[in-house]
């Protein structure tokens, strides 16, 4: 996680927790932060599986809750989709947030209405 200046307005602690299980889902704190300035997170596909992925299906995804993920199924009730920039040359994507909770990277979406 990238930290831009003045994207906090104090001194601020952060901490990034990987989900146990195999969605690339994290917990990032303090909880329910909100910055001035976007972060930029980096994540890297080595040790992931995402080899044979649809590679234009990836997105960042942001989840409120912890609850959200099932990391046996490998699955994350989504509540934002967001953009990432894929870099295959160095096997890592990135994307930016204004706030603080989960995130994950997602391959495929379902409606939960299906």
């Amino acid at each position: 996680v990238v930290v831009p200046r003045y994207a906090v307005s104090q001194p601020t602690d952060f901490s990034v927790t990987a989900i146990a299980g195999r969605a690339v889902a994290y917990e990032f704190t303090p909880e329910g932060a909100r910055f001035t300035r976007k972060l930029k997170v980096t994540q890297s596909l080595r040790g992931t599986e995402w080899l044979g992925l649809p590679l234009l299906d990836f997105r960042a995804v942001y989840f409120k809750d912890r609850d959200q993920v099932d990391p046996i199924k490998s699955l994350i009730q989504v509540d934002e989709v967001l953009p990432l920039a894929l870099d295959l040359l160095r096997l890592q994507v990135s994307f930016e947030v204004e706030h603080f909770s989960g995130y994950g990277i997602s391959t495929g979406r379902v409606s939960s209405l299906e």
